[in-house]
């Protein structure tokens, strides 16, 4: 009788704390979607958003980006731009602290739910962010993303069997999920599914067939499998589709290595490695920028996106080191270089006009703007000239080593990727004259 009373007390108290809960509906529809997407208060706050943002005022730009959350709840983008800038700048409790208010504002929507455990998960709080996650996949079961993070927290757990419970149900919503299909490869894998990670392979290669990721993964099958020809093909066709992919590098250098191919093993590990160095310093230098007192972050971190090609994020930096004052030099001719790489030739050459004549960093914007106007041997003097007054810098011997590429001097640009590994990664110091 007590454990009949008991359970009756059970079920009346999970009726009373449901009752204080919107249960789960179906989230906003077009129409709804369409209608705040034209709310002009909103459409005010994004293009401030949009102008502080590129301009890398990044404290001004959240403020509107949290005003344009509360004019438009029910869009995803506001909720990026919180997450994304609170993330940045490190103010991750700031944003869980937007969220949950937005969640018991409008207690009906997923977003502030999937938001908040995004951040939480951030910050390791992996119990509190299941509980988001949870809550979004509550009111929002479709939402494949939803379930993808919660099999991300039992990770961390290392419970590797709710892990890929998770990703199959991910993957059953949205098969096209790319982050999805992986991880549910790479946790098979770990589980000993060798046979069926390979048919997830197969599927996936069917409807995702320019998947860098997919393929790289078919390449450690075949590696697994001892085909070295097929492996070899399928990590250079994953290097084709994504030059910009590590893995793909690093063992094809492993079986240029092992076949006896030392020159081509090196030349792949060198990129693995420059690769490599782009992820840890884009990430180290994005969360230094809350201390930054001077243009020194910015720049270094415009010109690790520059190195990359990421031409657009580099001027946006750039834009914020003249901000924040310093380094005039270096600066205007990182500009004009990452100009001439967008085909910009004549705004390029009017802020070339004024770097000083001669420096080595004018002279690579100089070999950017010739490849750019087709003049290659004017590009090959400038890279010449540059050269020889080249900092001992890694950014700058990399992208020396890819103009030389293009150049068509694929000697020359092995050599300037041997130097710039053991060349300084990240230094503001002055270059030599």
């Amino acid at each position: 009788m007590r454990w009949t009373l008991g359970f009756a007390c059970v079920l009346v108290c999970v009726a009373c704390n449901s009752s204080d809960r919107p249960r789960p509906s179906a989230q906003p529809d077009a129409a709804t979607l369409a209608a705040a997407e034209a709310n002009p208060v909103y459409q005010q706050r994004r293009r401030q958003f949009n102008a502080l943002f590129l301009s890398g005022d990044h404290p001004a730009a959240l403020d509107h980006a949290k005003q344009a959350l509360r004019a438009a709840p029910v869009l995803r983008d506001p909720y990026i731009w919180v997450s994304t800038l609170c993330n940045q700048m490190g103010r991750n409790q700031e944003a869980i602290r937007i969220f949950r208010e937005a969640a018991k504002a409008h207690p009906g929507l997923a977003l502030p739910w999937f938001y908040k455990g995004f951040n939480e998960f951030h910050l390791s709080l992996f119990d509190d962010a299941l509980a988001s996650f949870e809550r979004a996949a509550e009111l929002d079961p479709g939402d494949a993303e939803t379930w993808y993070r919660q099999a991300m927290i039992y990770y961390t757990r290392s419970d590797f069997d709710s892990v890929s419970r998770l990703l199959e149900k991910s993957y059953g919503l949205d098969p096209l999920s790319e982050p999805t299909v992986v991880a549910w490869i790479d946790v098979l894998r770990i589980q000993g599914e060798e046979n069926r990670a390979g048919a997830i392979i197969e599927e996936a290669l069917s409807r995702l067939p320019d998947s860098a990721a997919i393929v790289y993964r078919d390449g450690l099958t075949e590696l697994n499998a001892r085909d070295d020809a097929a492996a070899e093909r399928a990590f250079r066709r994953a290097i084709e589709l994504d030059p910009a992919m590590r893995e793909p590098y690093e063992h094809l250098a492993g079986l240029l290595s092992r076949t006896g191919r030392e020159a081509g093993s090196r030349r792949h590990r060198n990129i693995s490695t420059r690769l490599n160095d782009y992820s840890r310093n884009s990430r180290l230098l994005e969360s230094r920028m809350v201390d930054a007192v001077d243009g020194a972050i910015p720049l270094l971190l415009a010109e690790v996106e520059l190195t990359a090609d990421h031409t657009e994020t580099a001027l946006r930096w750039f834009r914020r080191a003249i901000q924040l004052g310093g380094y005039a030099e270096r600066n205007t001719a990182g500009q004009a270089e990452a100009l001439f790489r967008q085909g910009r030739i004549e705004l390029g050459d009017r802020v070339l006009a004024a770097a000083k004549p001669g420096s080595a960093r004018a002279l690579l914007a100089q070999v950017a703007r010739e490849i750019a106007a087709d003049n290659a041997t004017l590009a090959r003097e400038s890279l010449d000239r540059a050269l020889r007054r080249a900092p001992d810098e890694a950014q700058f011997l990399r992208r020396a080593a890819d103009y030389a590429r293009e150049l068509g001097d694929a000697a020359r640009s092995d050599e300037l990727l041997e130097r710039s590994v053991g060349a300084e990664t990240l230094s503001t110091a002055p270059d030599p004259d």
